[in-house]
C-alpha cells in the first residue's frame, strides 16, 4: 500500500511541475506540498521515477 501512496505522491508533483514550467519551482515547494521533508520526497521521487 505505501508503494501506490508514493506513486500518487509522485504523480501529483510531476503535475504541479507541468502546471509550472516556466515558473520557478523549488524542491521545498514540492516537497511540502505532499506533506514531507525535501530529502524523504527525493528519496521517493528517485525510488519511483529512477532519477
Amino acid at each position: 500500500m505505501i508503494y501506490q501512496e508514493h506513486e500518487k505522491t509522485i504523480q501529483e508533483a510531476l503535475n504541479l511541475i507541468e502546471q509550472n514550467l516556466t515558473g520557478e519551482l523549488q524542491l521545498p515547494i514540492l516537497a511540502e506540498h505532499d506533506g514531507y521533508s525535501r530529502f524523504h520526497f527525493l528519496r521517493i521521487f528517485w525510488k519511483i521515477i529512477g532519477k
